[in-house]
């Protein structure tokens, strides 16, 4: 049986990539679409959208 988290994070345009950072990871994909929703709506003050974006990726524990 496979166990997986999705992790929120901010991934920076290239030509910011050093300001891309995990940022949280949740055991529901609902969970962390609504996190980056509410980031995207009101984003972190060191995380422009005009530099990047919020996303989330699945990741695997096995």
């Amino acid at each position: 049986m496979n166990h997986w988290i999705y992790i929120v994070m901010y991934q920076a345009n290239p030509l910011y990539y050093e300001k891309s950072k995990m940022i949280r990871a949740f055991s529901s994909e609902q969970r962390a679409k609504e996190y980056v929703s509410l980031l995207n709506e009101t984003p972190y003050a060191n995380q422009s959208l005009k530099e990047g974006h919020y996303t989330y990726q699945k990741l695997s524990l096995n």
